[in-house]
């Protein structure tokens, strides 16, 4: 989501001037967790939280599904920058997610060591979201 201004530009409401070669980014990690939209504790995990935003806004409960471009879900972009792959990618993704839960044993370690706490918190780095490195992923191929 970064870009660099190609052309002096001046916001209207605020009369912001922002010159040529300024790179520019969208806040994503604070439009995915954004309290007026995904609630009180958008922070923490929600695995329903897209189903609830649709359940509680029927007139436009087809924003809220996986590969919509939207304000709320920058993921894909928005507008005429918008993915025009979008869909095909969601598609894949489930594809692999079944293939990954229901042929592989993932466990969730901290230093190497299997880990069965809580939810990790999240580092902040600049723009990206990252989990702490001291945690990893260890797969297994289950028999069949």
């Amino acid at each position: 989501m970064n870009r660099i201004v190609t052309q002096p530009y001046t916001f209207k409401t605020s009369g912001l001037e922002v010159p040529t070669g300024t790179m520019t980014t969208a806040a994503t990690a604070a439009i995915a967790t954004d309290p007026d939209t995904f609630g009180i504790d958008s922070n923490a995990f929600d695995g329903r939280r897209f189903m609830r935003l649709r359940e509680d806004n029927k007139a436009s409960e087809s924003a809220f599904k996986m590969g919509m471009a939207t304000e709320d879900s920058l993921g894909f972009g928005l507008g005429s920058q918008a993915c025009p792959g979008r869909f095909f990618a969601v598609n894949n993704l489930k594809l692999m997610l079944s293939k990954l839960i229901t042929q592989w044993d993932l466990t969730l370690e901290k230093n190497g060591q299997k880990y069965l706490g809580g939810r990790p918190k999240y580092e902040y780095f600049d723009f990206s979201v990252v989990p702490p490195e001291e945690y990893g992923i260890r797969l297994r191929k289950l028999q069949k």
